[in-house]
């Protein structure tokens, strides 16, 4: 080996060993003439170590064939030049990457050599090698998504310049299909939609992005729904280069839309039909109404609604409730049927039950509501149970005769006796016609006067169940109750069972008492009917009463009748339902018992076998703050002699009898026209109390108490009204907001006096 060069080209050679490449001169054989100084850097080897070189030392022997080869190139003819890469490693054990160049100048007789330059391209080998995994891993990801990448050219018919592998599984074509024809892409859109693809493509130029919705023919022969989202890049100077963007099969989103457009279109058709009054509200807003709605509440049109807030439409004092309801509808998904007033246009409130449910409606979550006006339903509801009442007044028409006609007789025939015996009496006579005794007359009277507290008695249990209008709830004695409606129903009964009672104290109910009364004299009533007559010895109508273990007031009524078969037993409060014979119900009794139970927050529940009776059970909270044994009426004050009392009553024998009672114990005075009162009064006459009957001519009670209240105030306070029941309407709300007591007619002197001194003192 030498270590010289030819010196007519000694610069060229120290230009080529500045550049850092290694240098190497060989002969054919593969002896090395001349090795450059910069093998120290690149390999780590001493140039008098250069014969490595043609051993291919440090070479692997893959890489061996290469190099051999490569040689045996370059040396077949003079001037030939050969490239080629192999691996070498350096002294310290380090892999290289080498790229050399041959050239055979053996021809040239100054060279005469194999001139062979290698340089280090390792770094560059690994760079090559991480970008072809990047793009592999690139290639990867774009195939791996379910969209479809691709490159097109911003000419002519934007042919693709690249696609991703997964464009088969998504169109059924192959990458190659759209790489190998520029019109591919173009000629497989839909013709319909054709035009405003490529239409499109001048503002994509324009904004640099565009998104396009369009069908594209499968390989199947079947058109699939594609979302092209496409951008622009541009070269430096700001001229088109290429297209990117990627493509998403949203076949099945299409689908899912054009379903729910559909059934959205079909729901809108069904609200603007249904007969019920319905509406949508989302955010706070009104967005549709239904025409059954807009006449609900007497508009014009459903525009006139539309961006109202749904309380508008609700009665003020009913706000709070139905947007307590409306925030759990937002959890729950629903809110059950309630009633609750609204407002029509005109401002007048109605009564309606509301119930409404969250959809999703145009893609967004919306509440529907549905309105049903009770108004008719509540008249008919009222008319039925005035027929109901009717029904069992008629059956029980001879019970009643019965209660009232016994005590009748004898106070009539004492009343007659004492007529004939009283005036001999106090003229000292005594003969055979005159057989009253001196000592028989407080007895005479004492039985008159029961009498007439049970004809009394019987009245007013009567005027009880005669109430249609709905009254204020208030803390009623269900035992007392029970007893007005077994009175009415005793006749009906003695004739088919005995009756067998167990009452525990109970606190009171909230209840309006004689709807209450009627949902028990109903039981009552089924409960006889179900008894054959005849054979009161085998069967018995038991009665309970009891607190339950979770403080529940619990009524219960057990027959020991026919029974109800079962297939009946889930219809029992259908209305018009009824298993008796013609002529003895009108199938309103339970249903109307149901709704009156639930009014007073109870349930009622019946069970039943056929041939053994039926049991009914009605169960309810007891009135807030109340406790067994609690008052069920108000306090009566011990009677406090003296005052001056004035009563007005239209009828002159009812205010006499007052007067003789009262004398006495008070100052009294009677008067029979209410106007005349008001004029004494005006005059300056004061009374301490003044007893008012309610129902009068030319000016009623209620008439008297407000010309009272606007000119004598503290006589109005003073007042306390007497009535015999027959009150209307416009009474019974006077009453129920006035202050001022009431005594039902006939009245015991202990209750009257009572009440005097209560207003005296």
């Amino acid at each position: 080996m030498t270590d010289s060069i030819p010196s007519s080209r000694s610069s060229i050679w120290t230009i080529l060993e500045r550049t850092g490449d290694l240098l190497v001169l060989l002969r054919p054989d593969g002896t090395v003439t001349y090795v450059s100084d910069s093998i120290r850097t690149l390999l780590g080897i001493d140039p008098a170590e250069a014969a490595v070189m043609r051993e291919m030392k440090g070479v692997p022997p893959e890489d061996q064939a290469v190099c051999a080869k490569a040689f045996a190139e370059v040396c077949a003819q003079p001037g030939a030049r050969v490239h080629y890469e192999f691996r070498a490693r350096r002294a310290d054990g380090a892999t290289l990457w080498l790229e050399s160049v041959a050239t055979n100048q053996l021809h040239d007789p100054e060279i005469a050599s194999i001139v062979t330059l290698y340089r280090d391209i390792t770094a560059r080998k690994g760079a090559e090698a991480e970008l072809r995994e990047t793009q592999r891993r690139m290639t990867f990801l774009l195939s791996a998504t379910s969209a479809v990448t691709y490159s097109a050219s911003p000419t002519g018919e934007h042919g693709a310049t690249f696609i991703s592998e997964n464009v088969l599984a998504m169109t059924g074509h192959t990458p190659q299909q759209y790489l190998a024809d520029p019109t591919f892409w173009v000629s497989h859109v839909h013709p319909e939609d054709r035009p405003s693809v490529l239409g499109g493509i001048p503002a994509l130029f324009e904004l640099g992005y565009k998104e396009f919705d369009y069908r594209f023919l499968h390989a199947d022969g079947n058109y699939r729904w594609v979302h092209d989202a496409c951008s622009l890049v541009r070269n430096p100077d700001g001229s088109p280069k290429e297209l990117i963007g990627y493509w998403v099969d949203v076949t099945a989103r299409r689908a899912a839309q054009e379903a729910v457009r559909s059934s959205e279109e079909t729901f809108r058709t069904l609200i603007e039909n249904h007969p019920a009054a319905m509406l949508v509200h989302r955010d706070g807003k009104i967005v549709r109404a239904n025409p059954a709605m807009v006449r609900l509440l007497d508009y014009a049109s459903a525009e006139e609604l539309f961006l109202k807030e749904p309380l508008e439409l609700v009665h003020p004092e009913d706000r709070a409730f139905v947007q307590a309801r409306m925030e759990k509808s937002r959890v729950t998904g629903r809110a059950p049927a309630a009633e609750q007033r609204l407002v029509r246009k005109d401002g007048s409130a109605l009564v309606a039950e509301v119930e409404s449910v969250i959809l999703n409606i145009d893609g967004r979550q919306s509440a529907v509501v549905f309105a049903r006006d009770l108004t008719e339903r509540r008249e008919l509801l009222a008319r039925m149970a005035a027929a109901d009442r009717m029904v069992a007044v008629g059956m029980l028409a001879s019970g009643v005769a019965h209660e009232i006609n016994n005590p009748l007789a004898y106070l009539i025939t004492n009343l007659s006796l004492l007529e004939q015996g009283v005036p001999a009496l106090l003229r000292g006579e005594r003969d055979g016609r005159n057989r009253l005794r001196a000592d028989d007359v407080p007895q005479l009277l004492a039985d008159a006067q029961e009498a007439a507290g049970r004809v009394a008695g019987v009245v007013r249990d009567l005027r009880s169940l005669s109430h249609a209008e709905p009254g204020e709830l208030r803390p009623t004695d269900v035992r007392a109750a029970l007893g007005a409606a077994l009175k009415m129903a005793q006749n009906l009964i003695r004739h088919r069972a005995r009756l067998v009672e167990q009452y525990e104290d109970v606190p009171p109910i909230n209840a309006v008492e004689g709807q209450l009364v009627q949902v028990f004299l109903n039981v009552l009533v089924n409960a006889a009917q179900a008894i054959p007559e005849g054979r009161a010895e085998q069967h018995r109508i038991q009665l309970k009463v009891r607190l339950e273990p979770d403080r529940k007031v619990a009524v219960e009524i057990h027959d020991t009748g026919v029974g109800i078969p079962a297939e009946a037993l889930s219809r029992i409060f259908d209305p018009f339902f009824t298993t008796k014979r013609a002529g003895e119900g009108t199938g309103l009794g339970l249903a109307i018992c149901q709704r009156l139970v639930r009014a007073f927050d109870g349930d009622i529940r019946v069970s039943s076998e056929p041939g053994q009776g039926t049991r009914v059970v009605l169960r309810f909270p007891p009135a807030p703050g109340t406790t067994v044994g609690a008052a069920q009426h108000p306090e009566q004050l011990p009677a406090t002699p003296g005052g001056r009392v004035l009563i007005v009553d239209d009828e002159p024998r009812f205010g006499t009898s007052l007067r003789l009672l009262l004398t006495g114990d008070y100052q009294v005075r009677a008067m029979t026209d209410a106007r005349e009162a008001l004029a004494v009064l005006q005059s300056g006459e004061r009374y301490d109390a003044i007893l008012c009957d309610l129902m009068m001519p030319c000016m009623t009670g209620i008439e008297f108490h407000g010309e009272l209240s606007r000119r004598l105030p503290d006589l109005a306070r003073r007042v306390i009204f007497l009535t015999g029941g027959a009150m209307t309407a416009q009474a019974r709300d006077f009453l129920a907001q006035t202050s001022n007591p009431c005594l039902d007619k006939p009245v015991t002197p202990q209750v009257l006096k009572s009440a005097i001194d209560a207003v005296i003192g």
